[in-house]
């Protein structure tokens, strides 16, 4: 079962490179599943989330929309029975993977789901340039399951 996060007013969010971070705003949504799937682990995976509709999976027609301005997304991540121990990392689409690094750390036999709340900043080229958002690596094969809890936007410069 996922424990319940709590969004805290400050939200902290790491670079995968020395880029200039953008003051921006946190647009928190009602949490809606993205991503329920086993995914094989020492592969990479790429996601789309930007300027799309996306259908949550569970039933119903709700829907979310992540802004083509958008700078990162704010997933509550978890992952369930993985094969071992390791980690997990996200990263922007137009960068290489940053080495070493995590997003976030597992533990195998823990009999629920390890999670986490997790900012992931998003490909910074032209929007039109970005076919790809960001990427998703694991050390292990696991099921992994994120929602999207909310997405920050560039604060109106004046």
């Amino acid at each position: 079962m996922l424990r319940k996060l709590v969004l805290s007013v400050a939200l902290c969010s790491i670079a995968a490179t020395a880029t200039a971070q953008v003051p921006s705003l946190l647009v928190p949504v009602v949490p809606c599943r993205l991503h329920d799937a086993v995914l094989a682990g020492d592969t990479v995976h790429f996601f789309h989330y930007r300027g799309e509709t996306l259908n949550c999976q569970g039933g119903g027609s709700r829907i979310v929309q992540v802004p083509t301005n958008a700078t990162s997304v704010l997933l509550a991540v978890a992952v369930v029975a993985p094969e071992a121990n390791g980690n997990a990392l996200f990263w922007p689409a137009d960068v290489l993977k940053p080495i070493p690094a995590s997003s976030l750390n597992f533990r195998s036999g823990t009999g629920g789901a390890d999670s986490s709340l997790v900012s992931v900043r998003l490909c910074t080229e032209p929007v039109n340039e970005c076919i790809v958002d960001f990427h998703f690596e694991s050390t292990e094969t696991a099921r992994w399951i994120w929602d999207i809890v909310g997405y920050t936007v560039p604060l109106a410069q004046e």
